[in-house]
């Protein structure tokens, strides 16, 4: 007799002991009480480990009691047992006839719970069995009659069944973000064995079985992923639910598979935070340390009623983030949706977004690997970005020095207060094209376009300017005389061996700028000479090449050194 017998203590050993006799398989399965007021139980979880030991058996037939519970009998267990069967194909008995037996008929059952109309599909039997006898005529009756449910008729058992999310389940979020997990894992399972794991816990879930069949999720040839990143940095990644299986997920990425990152999870202890004293502050102050942040949108309670995006704890995470320095790269992971989200959140500054699968976009079957392959590129095109976070610092410490500057007249000759106020807005002007324009070189990245000259020359050239400004404010209108009336510089003005060209016409601003270091800002010149002729050199060649063969394209790398050049003079003047 080819088949499988779930029992509990209300059926006699005499009649298991028969059962197994004819060939069958008996399996106990009992759940008390002290079990379900367990909160670290799991019904689903015992359900699954019981089937994965039988899995590789195909039975004609599966005999189970509508209830596998002695204490609490409506709980109807044995009902449950069925679904889970009908909805694992790993089992291989999803089409295989089920024979409920009890004192109850169906028409009572479906009265007491939703979950009876399976015992109005295919292939289910319900008979008052007694005698080992019993099993075998049905089993033959079976065989003969309707020995499989048909592709056709499991799919009318799909619709018209209704598995609802667990009650721990508080709202859509929850649903989408353990989703997600699963989908991923289920990708990436083949690499790791924590991530196996992760599949295996929230893989189990009836709800999540019954989603995967109702959707016919369909898995797509698991094409390798390049794991590794180009570039290296500081991740960290802010979410209430972290520790379901991201913090996992993400170690692997990040961790395992790249050795150059430094990764870290944060939000294991949100559940228990109060949204605006700890969760928000703490969650910035974090942030302050790392290059890129991967943040969920919603990490607390409250925040699943707010209808205003901006009063959402992720949003305002962002905008504190970026207050701080703009140039900490932010990509939002989450499960929302919403245009309106999505808008306010790149008008905040957002550098990112993944949308975490939710069952809806699992129709598509490539939506997983592309959602890890957005990631990757999305977190590699952050990293490259990184740099502007030095870049933000030392264009605030230029405003900053330059705010702490009074604009009264002092000892200069001219209308110093307002040369200064001129001085230092222009200046201004420039440091907020310089940052824009670097900025702007991640739209390129994200669009794979190769060339990022324009957007790297205009801030060069916005870098060179405040040379030009410098000069300006400390000499007059030809260059031939500074401004300032202070005693060494009298003495420059009177007799200028050492600076001859500047008193013979026009000086270049390379001569203006190195005669201004001397006696304007009391340091030697000979400590920018090499560096500065470089920069001279490479805005001529921007600005006025000889051919189009000599036409520069400076880099990220100039750039930025070029600006630490010019943060290291700013800062010398009084």
């Amino acid at each position: 007799m080819n088949a499988l017998l779930l029992y509990n203590d209300n059926i006699s050993i005499k009649l298991i002991n028969e059962f197994e006799e004819k060939g069958g398989i008996a399996i106990y399965f009992k759940i008390g009480n002290q079990d379900l007021a367990n909160p670290n139980f799991s019904f689903d979880k015992n359900v699954s480990e019981k089937l994965a030991a039988i899995e590789n058996k195909q039975f004609d037939a599966i005999f189970l009691p509508f209830s596998l519970s002695e204490e609490n009998y409506i709980e109807f267990l044995g009902i449950q047992f069925a679904y889970h069967i009908r909805l694992t194909p790993s089992f291989n008995n999803i089409h295989t006839p089920i024979v409920f037996f009890g004192n109850e008929t169906p028409e009572i059952i479906n009265k007491i719970t939703n979950q009876g109309v399976i015992l109005f599909t295919s292939g289910i039997f319900c008979k008052q069995i007694s005698t080992v006898l019993n099993f075998e005529e049905q089993l033959n009756l079976i065989k003969s009659k309707k020995p499989r449910i048909t592709e056709g008729e499991y799919k009318t058992f799909l619709e018209r069944i209704q598995v609802t999310p667990p009650a721990n389940y508080s709202n859509r979020h929850s649903i989408a973000n353990e989703w997600s997990i699963l989908r991923w894992a289920k990708y990436l399972n083949d690499y790791d064995l924590e991530i196996r794991k992760i599949e295996e816990k929230i893989g189990t879930s009836l709800y999540f079985k019954y989603l995967n069949s109702k959707l016919a999720i369909q898995e797509n040839c698991k094409e390798n992923i390049d794991l590794q990143l180009k570039n290296s940095g500081k991740i960290l990644y802010i979410d209430d639910e972290v520790k379901k299986g991201w913090d996992e997920l993400f170690s692997y990425i990040f961790l395992d598979i790249n050795r150059n990152i430094v990764f870290e999870p944060f939000g294991y202890d949100f559940k228990s935070w109060d949204k605006e004293i700890d969760i928000i502050p703490k969650s910035i102050e974090k942030a302050k340390d790392y290059d890129v942040v991967i943040l969920d949108l919603r990490l607390h309670d409250d925040d699943f009623d707010e209808l205003n995006p901006k009063k959402i704890s992720g949003f305002q995470i962002l905008e504190e983030i970026k207050k701080h320095n703009k140039g900490i790269q932010v990509i939002i992971f989450s499960a929302t949706n919403k245009i309106w989200n999505l808008q306010a959140l790149q008008e905040a500054g957002a550098d990112g977004f993944i949308i975490k699968e939710s069952p809806e976009n699992s129709i598509d079957p490539n939506f997983t690997r592309n959602s890890i392959q957005n990631i990757f590129e999305t977190v590699d095109k952050c990293l490259e970005m990184k740099f502007l976070k030095g870049v933000y610092i030392n264009i605030e410490k230029i405003k900053n020095h330059l705010n702490s500057i009074s604009n009264k007249t002092n000892d200069v000759g001219f209308d110093g207060g307002l040369m200064k106020m001129k001085f230092k807005n222009e200046i201004y002007i420039q440091l907020n094209i310089i940052f824009d324009c670097l900025r702007r070189l991640s739209d390129n990245i994200s669009t794979e376009i190769e060339d990022d000259s324009s957007y790297l020359n205009l801030s060069f050239t916005s870098i060179y300017k405040i040379i030009e400004l410098i000069n300006d404010f400390y000499t007059d209108e030809t260059g031939g005389k500074l401004k300032s009336n202070s005693q060494n510089v009298q003495r420059y003005n009177q007799d200028s061996d050492d600076f001859s060209r500047i008193l013979k016409g026009y000086p270049s601003a390379r001569d203006k700028i190195y005669t201004i270091i001397k006696f304007e800002l009391n340091d030697e010149p000979s400590n920018y000479v090499h560096k500065f002729n470089k920069f001279n050199n490479d805005r001529t060649n921007i600005t006025h090449p000889k051919t189009l063969k000599d036409y520069k394209k400076t880099s990220v790398d100039e750039n930025v050194k070029f600006l630490s050049l010019i943060t290291d003079l700013l800062m010398k003047i009084n």
